[in-house]
């Protein structure tokens, strides 16, 4: 038999009557039930272990003493770290001037032997310590309470690197910078996304900039081509809206956003067939931002290859009154897209078309006459969901350098949104 192959032997304590007992044959049975549950787990879900809540006292940092108020977390041999559950308890380690001689970055780590000792020796550190539990109860009465002794494991904070014969899990990263010793980003390993802020953080920022990207892409201004309707359907539908799921969860595992941006980045990459994600990185469990790091500059190419063709700056909503800040220098023609998806395009038309549109000092004289101030033309588009106008700014209604403002005496109905659609050929003309 190759026992050397294996991490340990599956093999059950025989139980027998008249059988002489010993610590031996307790500590065994322990021992098996757990390797057995702990190799199905790590077979089954391989990132099972992590940092799952921390608070740490902040008010020492500075001083250069990293001291853990509270902790929990799943150490990769799957013991369970709860901190702190009796008063006494203490978690801290000093920081020293030599610990910042090779670099100014300093990872932190949370560890513990691997071994099972309760005891030191020349071979093995104790593993656990033995800690005495009172009072406790008989659960078929109240008589008798019992003294029982409970082994708890013996973890401490580690500094760079985890120690030999032990295991442990890097909880945090401290910088010694101009403004002294602070708390540097870092995504821990863990098992929800909850504690992934800086991973998390870029993924909602690139999802900001792909639905303004593929916003301008639709076909809002013609500016559509005949296959980016499905291409804009799949990036909504099947890789923005699962992502989007999953980030208002803290209960999913960074593994799975890891796979639903691998999904994402497969859809967007319709949008730019020149750009070719050579090889798919992989997930690390340890350094979790790294693991993404890949993917976000492959999206990031993609979406800087996306020219926008124009760009929306949207009206200010006052006492009923939409008004934006115009440059000085406008051109002969200014194109306003007025937007509400709960009116259908004949209600947002007649809106539009009812509305006195003015520079700021002439809007007064527009309302006092009773008439609509600035003459408008109609865009056609193929969108039910909005109206563009074009406006010609040579009007004795139009001041250079003024707000321009639209204003309708309807308080029923208004749109919910108005914006100034300013396009980047510079020429201000709508594309045909």
């Amino acid at each position: 038999m190759i026992v050397s192959k294996f991490k340990f032997t599956p093999y059950k304590v025989q139980w027998y009557e008249g059988m002489p007992l010993s610590p031996h044959h307790f500590q065994q049975s322990d021992l098996t039930n757990e390797k057995m549950m702990g190799y199905l787990i790590s077979k089954t879900s391989p990132y099972h272990w992590g940092l799952i809540d921390m608070e740490v006292d902040s008010s020492k940092i500075t001083e250069g003493i990293i001291s853990i108020n509270t902790i929990e977390a799943i150490m990769p041999d799957r013991s369970i770290i709860f901190y702190p559950i009796h008063d006494q308890e203490t978690l801290h380690i000093k920081l020293e001037e030599e610990d910042f001689k090779t670099s100014n970055d300093l990872d932190i780590f949370l560890v513990k032997p691997e071994s099972r000792n309760t005891y030191d020796s020349q071979t093995v550190s104790q593993g656990y310590e033995s800690v005495t539990e009172k009072d406790v109860l008989d659960q078929n009465n109240e008589d008798h309470p019992a003294c029982i002794l409970k082994l708890k494991p013996k973890y401490q904070l580690a500094i760079g690197e985890i120690p030999n014969k032990h295991i442990g899990i890097q909880i945090m990263k401290i910088k010694n910078g101009i403004s002294g010793i602070q708390i540097a980003e870092f995504d821990p390993p863990c098992i929800n996304i909850s504690k992934t802020k800086n991973t998390t953080s870029k993924i909602q920022e690139l999802i900001k900039v792909l639905r303004k990207k593929t916003y301008y892409m639709q076909n809002n201004l013609k500016l559509n081509s005949d296959n980016n309707a499905e291409v804009m359907h799949s990036i909504f539908m099947q890789g923005i809206i699962p992502l989007d799921h999953i980030l208002n969860s803290n209960y999913a595992h960074p593994y799975t956003l890891f796979t639903s941006l691998i999904n994402l980045l497969a859809h967007i990459s319709g949008l730019d067939k020149t750009i070719l994600l050579q090889d798919i990185p992989k997930y690390n469990h340890k350094n979790i931002f790294k693991s993404f790091k890949p993917l976000f500059k492959f999206i990031n190419s993609i979406l800087d290859s996306i020219k926008e063709p124009y760009s929306l700056k949207q009206f200010i909503n006052k006492d009923g009154i939409f008004f934006i800040d115009l440059p000085k220098e406008t051109g002969n023609a200014l194109f306003v897209l007025v937007k509400d998806y709960s009116m259908n395009f004949s209600e947002t038309m007649q809106w539009i078309e009812n509305a006195v549109i003015s520079t700021q000092s002439m809007l007064e004289e527009a309302l006092e006459t009773r008439v609509l101030g600035l003459k408008r033309e109609y865009e056609k588009t193929q969108e039910d969901s909005h109206v563009i106008i074009k406006i010609n700014t040579d009007d004795r209604f139009f001041v250079k350098g003024e707000k321009l403002c639209i204003y309708n005496r309807s308080a029923d109905k208004k749109p919910s949104e108005i914006s100034i659609v300013s396009f980047a050929n510079s020429s201000n003309e709508l594309p045909k």
